[in-house]
């Protein structure tokens, strides 16, 4: 079976030129801001209209394209056994199938519940925010009606290959998320990203990324990690495929257009040349080409209005915030994706289980990470002392004093 992708949407009509049924299964996004919130903050999505949701999801339907609308938050506050809740839900959820909707993605056992008795029509994806580690867990959300399922190891080749055998829905796997398969954090990770993308929690849309940080601290005290993401090489779709995977799932929805269509291209190809962390998101991290930058009128319609998201002088220093942020200095590194040739082969035919192996003991990431990777050890120093400085500045609530000798 042909694997084929999940892509995200950033609203921009302009990203549907050149995508294609053939390739792409199902386009997802998320308003900025609803009363549900979802995998990414406010602060960083693009905002949008009614109205231009309602021509998006019409145009890339009209291409044979299906459209998952995302309502994957890791919490409502108990507000989900309220009447007025279940009645506002509905009321958005009628008006996206008119638009002509064919998926929403779930995190929550009472929305599955909501949308399953509601809008039996629409499948149903298990986010990765179910964090599903396991064969009964996978078997009993097909129980309950999902029609596909995220999971967040592509390393793991033998709990995947269980999985296959025990379910027949769909089984989706990351292509390009920056995310460590083993994150300590992604739990809470995913309960600030949902409040802070809740159009009537108290936070107002008011985030600061504490998490992300932690995470590329950690990628730069031990870069080999940049090959423990959850990414599959274009070139290694095949491997995948012969075990029964059904899509690859790319990021990122806050990426400008020129560059998820890029990603897009890489995978129609199953090939790519050049950097792997040009279409990994590594979580800014690393240098990004030119190709890959935010235009302008990205700039002016998504990071400039969402800046008010910031300006909260009760809850942050935001000239001390900014200060920090100027200072913080990039990771330059180069991975070849070509010397990554035979890398996640080998993990399948060795069947290494990461979850159960010490990482010390194994080596294989760090030998692959050692024969593809270049960089200067000066710029890992400085970039990783810059983002300890924000960490402590967080840690110590100094960000969010306006306490000139704090």
């Amino acid at each position: 079976m042909k694997l084929k992708l999940v892509v995200p949407s950033n609203w921009d009509d302009a990203l549907l030129d050149g995508l294609s049924s053939d390739v792409v299964d199902v386009l997802y996004a998320q308003s900025n801001a609803d009363e549900y919130g979802g995998g990414r903050s406010s602060l960083f999505l693009p905002r949008v209209t009614q109205e231009r949701m309602a021509a998006h999801i019409r145009k890339a339907r009209s291409m044979g394209i299906g459209f998952n609308y995302v309502l994957n938050a890791s919490c409502f506050e108990n507000k989900r056994f309220d009447a007025e809740f279940v009645k506002r839900f509905r009321t958005l959820f009628d008006f996206l199938c008119e638009c002509g909707i064919t998926a929403t993605t779930i995190s929550d056992y009472m929305m599955l519940k909501l949308v399953k008795k509601y809008y039996p029509q629409l499948k149903v994806s298990a986010s990765i925010f179910a964090i599903i580690t396991s064969v009964s867990q996978a078997k009993e959300y097909e129980d309950l009606g999902v029609s596909d399922i995220l999971l967040g190891n592509p390393n793991d080749f033998e709990f995947l290959k269980a999985v296959r055998q025990a379910v027949s829905c769909d089984l989706v796997i990351f292509g390009n998320l920056g995310c460590n398969i083993f994150c300590n954090e992604c739990s809470l990770h995913s309960y600030s990203v949902t409040h802070s993308s809740q159009k009537f929690h108290r936070s107002k849309g008011f985030y600061v990324e504490h998490h992300v940080l932690r995470c590329s601290i950690n990628k730069l005290e031990h870069p080999e990690s940049l090959l423990k993401l959850m990414f599959v090489r274009p070139e290694d779709m095949w491997l995948y495929e012969s075990i029964g995977i059904n899509k690859i799932k790319i990021v990122d929805r806050l990426s400008p257009t020129p560059l998820i269509q890029s990603i897009v291209k890489s995978y129609a190809e199953r090939m790519y040349d050049g950097n792997l962390l040009s279409f990994v998101n590594a979580l800014g991290i690393v240098n990004r080409s030119n190709a890959t930058k935010p235009s302008l009128s990205y700039i002016r319609s998504t990071v400039l209005p969402n800046l008010s998201y910031l300006l909260a002088p009760s809850k942050i220093n935001f000239f001390r915030l900014f200060w920090k942020l100027k200072n913080l200095k990039p990771f330059y590194v180069h991975i070849d994706n070509g010397l990554l040739d035979g890398f996640k082969e080998e993990l399948m035919k060795s069947g290494i289980k990461c979850w159960m192996k010490n990482c010390a003991k194994c080596g294989l990431c760090k030998k692959y990470f050692n024969k593809a990777a270049t960089f200067y050890e000066s710029t890992r120093l400085d970039s990783l002392k810059s983002l300890r400085d924000l960490q402590e500045c967080i840690i110590s609530s100094k960000v969010f004093s306006w306490n000139p000798f704090k």
